[in-house]
């Protein structure tokens, strides 16, 4: 379960936080070194993390598999084009990630994955007498307690639900406004609708940080503290502009309900495993 954690978290961390926009707009135009510079992020990120744990041999063949399925997987997307409506954007991007999921549980289900001590070998030649005992009995503390395999799965949980949440949920919000909220009117209002989707991005993703966080700590009271703030930066403009308020308040309520299924789905899970 852990390997699998592993790449679906890999997967998240190369599609959503190590793509650029630079790359995307390689890749969507049949560019091969977009191609290549996605592959390689996923390959360098899926391959770290893995041979941490697991035999060098599984780890490498295994981040292979995996990062040639996605490239093929994301030439495909790129071959039958962009959706021709707005509805369609959205459950493309939804029916991708499922897709990228599905093909991730398919070929993990193929490998085996045995335990290697590869992050405690280097201690022997650079540490201590003293340090190395302690990392020794760190590993073995590793393989023998299933508390310590439990604690790496809830790490990795978080990983998976932050970055779903924070990173690919600001896009779905996005396609998601798009079908409700015409962007290309004046050119005036698309500079101030461009300023406000570059502020507004990493509103979103401390926003739904917080509150996933908050739900954690089951401080749902507090939840509203984030959206007066987030009001009271934007009053002036909320106040002045119908539309504008309109499209704040669907997407601060969507942003919202984002954070909170994430929250009370990251505390399912965690239960779940520990």
């Amino acid at each position: 379960m852990t390997a699998l954690l592993i790449t679906i978290f890999a997967h998240l961390v190369a599609d959503f936080i190590l793509q650029t926009d630079a790359i995307v707009k390689e890749k969507s135009d049949k560019q091969k070194l977009g191609f290549f510079k996605h592959g390689l992020g996923i390959f360098i990120t899926l391959f770290i993390l893995l041979v941490l744990r697991y035999n060098l041999l599984t780890a490498f063949f295994f981040s292979i598999v995996v990062t040639t399925v996605h490239i093929v997987l994301d030439y495909i997307k790129c071959l039958i084009g962009e959706p021709k409506s707005k509805l369609s954007n959205l459950l493309y991007f939804l029916g991708d990630q499922l897709i990228h999921i599905l093909s991730i549980l398919f070929i993990w289900n193929y490998f085996n994955f045995t335990p290697n001590n590869f992050t405690f070998l280097w201690s022997d030649f650079f540490l201590t007498p003293q340090t190395i005992t302690t990392f020794n009995e760190i590993s073995q503390s590793l393989n023998s307690r299933q508390l310590n395999v439990n604690f790496t799965n809830n790490i990795l949980i978080c990983g998976i639900v932050y970055i779903s949440v924070c990173l690919g949920g600001g896009i779905f919000i996005r396609k998601f406004l798009d079908l409700i909220y015409d962007f290309s009117q004046s050119s005036q209002e698309g500079t101030e609708k461009d300023g406000i989707k570059k502020a507004g991005k990493f509103i979103g993703i401390l926003e739904r940080m917080l509150i996933i966080t908050l739900v954690l700590n089951n401080a749902i009271t507090a939840i509203g503290f984030t959206m007066t703030a987030k009001s009271v930066a934007r009053f002036d403009k909320i106040t002045s502009d119908k539309s504008f308020a309109e499209y704040y308040l669907i997407g601060t309520l969507t942003s919202t309900l984002l954070g909170m299924i994430g929250g009370y789905s990251l505390s399912y899970l965690l239960k779940i495993f520990s």
